[in-house]
C-alpha cells in the first residue's frame, strides 16, 4: 500500500498574514491623519501668533507687513 503525502497549506498564516497587513495599513493611515493634523495646528499657532503681533513688530522680526503672514507662514509650500 501506498502512502501519499499531501503539502497542506497553512490556512492560518495566510489568514493572519492578511489581517496583520490590513492592521498595520489602518495604523499608518491613523498616523498619518495625526501627523497631517499636528502639522495644520502648528501653522495655525504661529499664523495666530503673528497675528497678535503689531505691524512694526511684523517689520522688525520677520520682514513681512500683515498681508504675507500666510505666504510666510506656508513658505515651505509652493506659493
Amino acid at each position: 500500500m501506498a502512502h501519499v503525502l499531501q503539502k497542506s497549506s497553512n490556512v492560518f498564516g495566510t489568514v493572519f498574514g492578511a489581517v496583520s497587513n490590513a492592521v498595520v495599513s489602518v495604523l499608518k493611515s491613523i498616523g498619518s491623519f495625526f501627523e497631517v493634523l499636528m502639522v495644520a495646528n502648528s501653522r495655525a499657532d504661529q499664523m495666530e501668533y503673528m497675528n497678535n503681533l503689531t505691524d512694526v513688530e511684523l517689520a522688525t522680526k520677520y520682514g513681512i507687513n500683515r498681508d504675507q503672514i500666510v505666504a510666510y507662514v506656508f513658505r515651505d509650500k509652493v506659493f
